[in-house]
């Protein structure tokens, strides 16, 4: 059924290459490797993108996640040896928050002395913990200048 679907869905000189090909999955690499971008150059550069973003004051932790999770998918795209590790990750997340929001890479700081790294998933959600607190400040500072609900008697 693959082979099928590809054979179907690529038309003149790609279609003479698969076309020797026995299997699917023979024929995968011989197009992909044509049709998408590989070149070292690109991949270089997506690497330094990723490395060099910082989180922008202001703007919500999720947004800031997903911009350096796209980078890191744009990079394993482009081969085995621009893959990034979780471990990895997790430290160019908290290298582009140190500038702005330290406590949020010093909260960190305890667990390392007695070598366990923060994974991934802890760092992420540190992060996005950071967004839920401004917000509930944000949310107080608004509710504190509203005028009271209690029961008053007025004589």
């Amino acid at each position: 059924l693959a082979m099928e679907t590809i054979i179907r869905g690529v038309k003149g000189a790609d279609a003479q290459k698969v076309c020797n090909f026995d299997t699917a999955k023979e024929m995968w690499p011989t197009l992909t490797a044509e049709k998408t971008q590989r070149d070292f150059s690109y991949a270089v550069h997506l690497k330094r993108e990723l490395y060099t973003h910082s989180y922008t004051p202001g703007k919500k932790m999720a947004d800031y996640i997903q911009e350096m999770n796209s980078l890191r998918q744009r990079l394993q795209h482009m081969g085995p040896g621009f893959e990034i590790h979780d471990n990895e990750m997790s430290q160019l997340l908290l290298m582009g928050v140190c500038a702005v929001h330290r406590e949020l890479v010093t909260q960190f700081d305890f667990s390392y002395r007695q070598g366990l790294f923060p994974n991934l998933q802890q760092v992420k959600n540190a992060l996005l913990s950071r967004d839920e607190m401004e917000k509930m400040a944000t949310d107080s500072a608004a509710n504190s200048g509203a005028p009271s609900c209690g029961s008053s008697v007025v004589m």
